[in-house]
């Protein structure tokens, strides 16, 4: 998943530019050979900062299957030529499964994944701070601070991070209405 990456877009203001509000992602395919589809928002309040990644089942993001929310706190940032650096301290990750199979999945092999080492419901959400639901990836713990970049102009951020099974390129977010 690519929560962290997102996180690196997380700012109060910046040389005169204030990155507070809310931001989106259009539907970015995803997942092995990009059959699924996600949508990023992001709320930017202060040093608040919420991302929520909405995994769909497929590729034009059709059907909810998973929502993955990081919560964190701006401790430092700066600004040059558009580029912003920063650092965060990570509140909480958590999962929440939108669709039957999702939990049918977590559920039937808990060993298989730490993610899973656990009951699931529909609908029901779950730290899964310092987990690795995701294969290859490990979320960051409650606590963590990491260090970001993004870059900005007025109305967008370029997350030069590439989503799995994405096309390779940057994450863009629009200021949302």
């Amino acid at each position: 998943m690519l929560t962290l990456a997102l996180v690196a877009a997380l700012a109060s203001p910046v040389a005169g530019t204030s990155l507070d509000g809310h931001w989106a992602s259009p539907c970015l395919a995803m997942g092995k050979g990009g059959r699924h589809g996600t949508i990023f928002r992001l709320t930017v309040a202060g040093d608040a900062i919420e991302l929520v990644g909405q995994t769909y089942a497929h590729a034009d993001c059709d059907m909810p299957t998973i929502e993955t929310r990081l919560t964190a706190r701006l401790d430092t940032i700066s600004e040059r030529d558009q580029r912003i650096a920063a650092t965060v301290t990570i509140d909480d990750v958590t999962m929440k499964p939108e669709a039957p199979e999702v939990v049918a999945t977590w559920n039937r092999n808990p060993e298989a994944k730490s993610c899973a080492a656990r009951e699931w419901h529909l609908g029901g959400t779950q730290s899964v701070a310092g987990g690795a639901c995701v294969p290859g990836h490990r979320f960051p713990r409650q606590g963590a601070k990491l260090e970001v970049q993004a870059f900005h102009d007025d109305d967008s951020l370029r997350l030069p991070y590439p989503l799995p099974g994405g096309d390779g390129g940057p994450i863009v977010l629009t200021r949302a209405q």
